[in-house]
């Protein structure tokens, strides 16, 4: 699940709809594993690795807003900034200045191709 996420962490048009069709299985099956396995919905895990993306973008890879926005599958900066105040508790500009991240999704990108390779 994490590998298809991550694969398609950019793409601003991916859903809990496609994820659980690349799953072969219903989103309501794949909602109430996730909520199962972590307590909260598949909408919150793909916007909370989104929003872990964005963080990295910012911190690591030292992009514009409008550019981790894009890179980590938000419409926009505007929904990325609403989306980061409601977690951090502060803007990705903010944020950026304050933390530093941490290559949580480079890891799993690594790990996912690992996976594939054998």
């Amino acid at each position: 699940m994490f590998v298809v996420i991550v694969d398609n962490l950019d793409n601003d048009l991916f859903s809990v709809e496609e994820l659980s069709l690349k799953l072969f299985m219903s989103s309501s099956n794949l909602n109430r594993k996730v909520q199962k396995l972590f307590g909260f919905s598949t909408l919150k895990l793909v916007r909370d690795l989104r929003l872990q993306q964005a963080s990295e973008l910012l911190n690591i890879k030292d992009k514009s807003v409008n550019e981790a926005a894009e890179g980590a599958g938000f419409y926009d900066a505007a929904h990325l900034s609403r989306y980061f105040k409601e977690t951090f508790g502060c803007s990705p500009n903010d944020y950026r200045e304050i933390n530093v991240a941490f290559s949580f999704i480079e890891k799993l990108k690594e790990e996912a191709m690992k996976q594939i390779d054998k």
